[in-house]
């Protein structure tokens, strides 16, 4: 059974005092994207449920604060700790967690006292984070811990000509555990910084909004915030992970949560597949040929992929005022015949095409970006490397294909082009003539985007 990254983590800091601080912060970080999880589904309530109390004048002001008080909870008591034990003065020879654990380890489950060489690790690391969190008092500060300095590198002095050149070549040296928290406690000092920036003006802007009766810019304040200082802290955590593991999986690192990147990733594929589902069935709801039957069927395949849809995990991620336009439609498009239904039908089919405008947000332009260049330089290795390596060239236009399943949804004529590529069986991909022509196919696509 794999290792979740947290039991990772915990294996690879040998230093206790360093992993008991890594474990806190991971811990608060959890719990603050826990409480900001929750944001979507509540400005979704407000829109919904507990729209009267935002058009009443005495009911919204309280309604916000103390919804934005349960969202934020976590990552403000995360970047307090961040910012407080940041100012700390740093741990002494003395008090360093090594030094302590070579000298005297204690099962207390036993009462055994357990030499350096038979110390008991606790394997036993379940969902939660065992023995290594403890409360802010007992942490101390994020500064330097203390452990056995590096042996002292050789000299070109100490060497022969031959040694030295050996020496010259050599791998740079793995960095101990201290070294690496050396290395990570720049970033958490940016981090607490960013966080208690961001924090501060939404705090500004949101009681500005209260106090001139904005409520409606109020939760647009809450809902922007939440999301910059959720991708704030997942990008604390996979800096805390990539400290210590070298090959890190950032869609894992928190398990149940995605990044506003990759739930972006997931609405604009999701809403894809169902659009053209909705697009095709409308074509036919909407024929002046098709006979009653058809029609009925394309009616019925509307409303259970519409059904589906709502009820399934993409609505849940997407915006609250494009899950409640959807619901809008479902409402309804159920309660009304085929024919009467027809025209909310259309309407349906031209409001997922205005969602495709996904693609437009600034977390997925850098995205695409990002991805378009990478396929490009693939595709370009891949022309010189089929007569000389053909099996290298498969391997490159494989991944240039993988990279631009990332990019499904961006343009019906690239989906089409990585639907027949996934469509292709493992001998027509292991083909160089077949496969050189699929790439040169996404090559010309991935040429004409912008």
């Amino acid at each position: 059974m794999s290792q979740t990254p947290l039991e990772q983590l915990r294996a690879a800091i040998s230093d206790s005092r360093i992993r008991k601080k890594a474990s806190t912060l991971i811990k608060l970080s959890t719990e603050a994207v826990d409480d900001l999880s929750q944001l979507d589904e509540r400005i979704y309530q407000h829109h919904g449920e507990d729209a009267a109390k935002l058009s009443n004048a005495r009911t919204a002001a309280p309604a916000l604060e103390a919804l934005a008080s349960d969202i934020l909870q976590g990552v403000r008591i995360l970047e307090a700790h961040l910012q407080e034990h940041a100012k700390q003065p740093e741990v002494s020879e003395t008090e360093s967690g090594d030094a302590a654990d070579l000298e005297f380890n204690f099962d207390f489950e036993t009462g055994v006292e357990v030499s350096p060489e038979t110390t008991v690790v606790d394997e036993d690391f379940g969902d939660d984070f065992g023995d290594d969190f403890g409360g802010f008092d007992e942490l101390g500060s994020f500064g330097e811990l203390e452990s056995d300095a590096p042996a002292k590198e050789p000299s070109i002095a100490d060497l022969d000509l031959e040694g030295a050149f050996e020496m010259l070549g050599a791998p740079e040296p793995v960095k101990t555990c201290l070294e690496r928290w050396r290395s990570l406690l720049g970033e958490l000092e940016s981090f607490a910084y960013a966080l208690g920036s961001q924090i501060r003006d939404f705090d500004e802007r949101f009681a500005h909004a209260l106090k001139d009766g904005r409520f409606e810019q109020a939760l647009r304040e809450l809902n922007d915030v939440g999301r910059s200082v959720t991708d704030g802290v997942f990008a604390l955590m996979t800096a805390i992970y990539e400290a210590y593991l070298d090959d890190v999986d950032r869609d894992g690192v928190l398990p149940g949560h995605k990044s506003t990147l990759a739930r972006a990733l997931a609405v604009r594929r999701g809403l894809t597949d169902f659009r053209h589902v909705i697009h095709s069935a409308n074509a036919i709801l909407q024929s002046n040929v098709a006979g009653e039957s058809a029609q009925d069927e394309a009616f019925a395949e509307i409303l259970g992929e519409l059904e589906r849809f709502v009820d399934g995990d993409v609505f849940g991620v997407m915006r609250p005022a494009d899950r409640l336009e959807l619901k809008s439609f479902l409402g309804v498009i159920s309660g009304k015949s085929r024919s009467e239904a027809r025209f909310d039908c259309e309407g349906l089919d031209k409001y997922l095409d205005s969602l495709a405008a996904v693609s437009q947000r600034d977390v997925l332009i850098k995205h695409d970006a990002d991805q378009k260049r990478d396929i490009r330089e693939l595709l370009e290795a891949v022309k010189p490397l089929l007569e000389i390596s053909p099996h290298g060239a498969l391997d490159m236009i494989a991944e240039a294909f993988r990279n631009a399943n990332a990019l499904y949804g961006v343009r019906e004529a690239l989906d089409r082009v990585l639907v027949d590529w996934q469509a292709m069986t493992a001998d027509a991909r292991s083909n160089p003539a077949e496969a050189a022509a699929m790439s040169q196919k996404l090559d010309g696509l991935i040429r004409e985007m912008p």
